[in-house]
C-alpha cells in the first residue's frame, strides 16, 4: 500500500470512529492511533491470506 493511500484510509477511518464516539473535542490522536492499528491489522490479515493462498 502506498503511504499516501494508507494515510487517506487512516484519516477516513479515524473520522468515522470520531463521529461514532460523538465527535469529542481534543481526542483526535486517540482516534488516529486506533484507526492506524485497525488498518494495519487488516493489511497484515490480507497479507497472511495471500501467503496461504500462494502455497
Amino acid at each position: 500500500m502506498v503511504i499516501e493511500d494508507r494515510d487517506a484510509e487512516v484519516r477516513k477511518r479515524a473520522y468515522e470512529l470520531w463521529q461514532a464516539a460523538g465527535s469529542p473535542w481534543g481526542r483526535e490522536h486517540e482516534f488516529w492511533a486506533a484507526a492506524g492499528l485497525e488498518i494495519e491489522g487488516e493489511r497484515q490479515e490480507q497479507e497472511a491470506i495471500e501467503r496461504s493462498v500462494a502455497r
